[in-house]
């Protein structure tokens, strides 16, 4: 979870011990693409491509990542305070 609201604190998702390799998709509760970017750099401030920032909810993700020729896929929800 994090909360996008300016304040300096968890202000972007972060991701820990996140591979150089990798694409970040984030979707809302109909399944539409909401954000994406590759490679991800921990930098994404809870808005859209548009730059409107997203309502408070669940979003899911789908983190693909590739470290030393093995690729990798993992799916999971984060939510925007």
């Amino acid at each position: 979870a994090f909360s996008p609201n300016g304040d300096g604190l968890n202000d972007y998702y972060t991701i820990a011990n996140l591979p150089q390799n990798n694409s970040l998709k984030v979707f809302n509760r109909w399944g539409q693409l909401v954000f994406s970017a590759s490679p991800y750099q921990n930098n994404w401030n809870g808005r859209d491509a548009s730059g409107k920032r997203l309502s408070t909810g669940v979003y899911s993700y789908k983190l693909e990542v590739d470290m030393n020729g093995e690729s990798s896929q993992e799916y999971g929800w984060l939510k925007i305070f």
